[in-house]
């Protein structure tokens, strides 16, 4: 383990920022795992350094498909090839509640521990295709908690609040604060205002993807000094594939179609596997 000497604790003033969560219980050992983040810490002699983040993904991921993951990857580059340069330790894909699927969705909604399920056998896949190192793992915490459905801002924050009070402080792994980097698309951005209140609270930044067809004027107000990150893909546009948990769901009812040029061999066989129509 990464060892301190520096006499001085600076970490101890953040006991207190980190004892009270603001939604209580819903991150916790068994739906979230800690032990990548802190062997990736290790690896990365990180420790001490003051840019360390994991990301976060939030929402339906009914089902997960490429561009879930890709995102996180090319966050993760972005934020890597940054000045300062940032250590992404780890990465997690969080399935929202059943609650708040059904209501959108209705009978198309894949249970959520079926959904959890399907993002682990598509990093496994991600991770075999790329020959990827494992930062990227579910957290089962939205989707279990049994007080029903919590927003994408909520949980952010008390993700922050679980990682840094379990991990952070003079006599543990980390002696300065973990960020947490929430990530979505530019749809997302543009349409919910939530996501600039976000990127204010502490700690926390939140980094837009580029996506087709949506409106870039908004965005570029922000620098990165408002902890909004974009990430413009200004590179990759005209190879963009444009992928949607909607567009797969209308081709899975259609078999003619394949759907793993959207998503995972895995997942699909999975849906197979359970008969899953969505409908």
């Amino acid at each position: 383990m990464c060892q301190n000497k520096e006499k001085d604790k600076p970490c101890d003033n953040f006991a207190n920022e980190w004892k009270y969560s603001v939604v209580p219980g819903l991150f916790n050992e068994a739906n979230t795992d800690l032990a990548n983040l802190m062997r990736r810490c290790e690896e990365y002699k990180s420790c001490d350094y003051l840019y360390n983040c994991v990301l976060l993904t939030t929402g339906s991921l009914n089902p997960v498909h490429r561009s879930h993951i890709k995102n996180l990857e090319l966050v993760k580059k972005h934020l890597e090839r940054n000045s300062p340069r940032w250590n992404v330790l780890v990465g997690y894909l969080s399935p929202t509640h059943d609650l708040y699927v059904r209501g959108k969705l209705g009978k198309a909604t894949i249970p959520g521990c079926d959904r959890c399920d399907l993002c682990e056998l598509a990093i496994r896949e991600h991770e075999r295709e790329t020959t990827a190192s494992h930062w990227l793992s579910v957290s089962r915490a939205e989707s279990e908690y049994h007080h029903g459905f919590v927003d994408f801002g909520p949980t952010t924050e008390a993700l922050r609040q679980y990682i840094n009070s379990a991990l952070v402080g003079s006599d543990r792994l980390f002696r300065n604060p973990i960020y947490v980097v929430y990530v979505c698309g530019l749809d997302h951005f543009n349409k919910c205002p939530d996501v600039r209140r976000l990127a204010r609270e502490k700690y926390i930044k939140c980094a837009v993807i580029y996506r087709k067809q949506c409106d870039e004027r908004h965005i570029s107000t922000f620098d990165e000094s408002s902890n909004i990150i974009y990430v413009p893909l200004e590179g990759e546009r005209k190879d963009l594939i444009d992928i949607s948990s909607t567009e797969i769901r209308r081709c899975w009812e259609n078999s003619s179609y394949d759907i793993t040029q959207f998503t995972y061999a895995s997942v699909a066989d999975r849906l197979k596997s359970m008969n899953f129509h969505f409908r």
